[in-house]
């Protein structure tokens, strides 16, 4: 049974796909939504680049989940946003398993086979990983 889905977001085109095929499911499931979002910390630069970059991608989220939240669709649901900080994959893998999530949908952008080698895949990290199913939205 899905009691709750985590929504991996990312301000994307496909992130709104990836929202509202988790409306959907909540909807049918009866469930709550948790949105997560990630602000990678940057590999280079001095901590008060690093925090500025950060703050700034918290400020970005924040405004784009006040619009989330006003989503018609979105109303009666029990809904929770977070911006944690880290590497995308992992941050929301564990959180996941900390808040007893059942589901996580997150969108995949096909890449061509350099791409995938070099930098990996979100979702496939999250497929190898998480603890629960994972609905990967193209």
């Amino acid at each position: 049974m899905i009691r709750k889905i985590l929504v991996a977001y990312d301000d994307s085109e496909l992130s709104e796909r990836v929202f509202a095929q988790a409306i959907e499911i909540a909807r049918l499931a009866k469930a709550e939504i948790a949105v997560v979002a990630v602000a990678a910390a940057p590999m280079v630069g001095d901590d008060v680049e690093a925090e500025a970059i950060i703050e700034n991608s918290r400020e970005s989220y924040e405004k784009r989940f006040a619009a989330l939240k006003t989503n018609r669709g979105t109303k009666g649901l029990k809904m929770q946003f977070e911006v944690l900080v880290g590497h995308p994959a992992q941050h929301i893998v564990d959180y996941a398993k900390q808040t007893n999530v059942d589901l996580i949908v997150v969108g995949h952008r096909s890449r061509k086979l350099v791409g995938r080698l070099v930098m990996g895949s979100v979702a496939r990290h999250m497929i190898d990983n998480a603890h629960c199913a994972v609905l990967v939205v193209h």
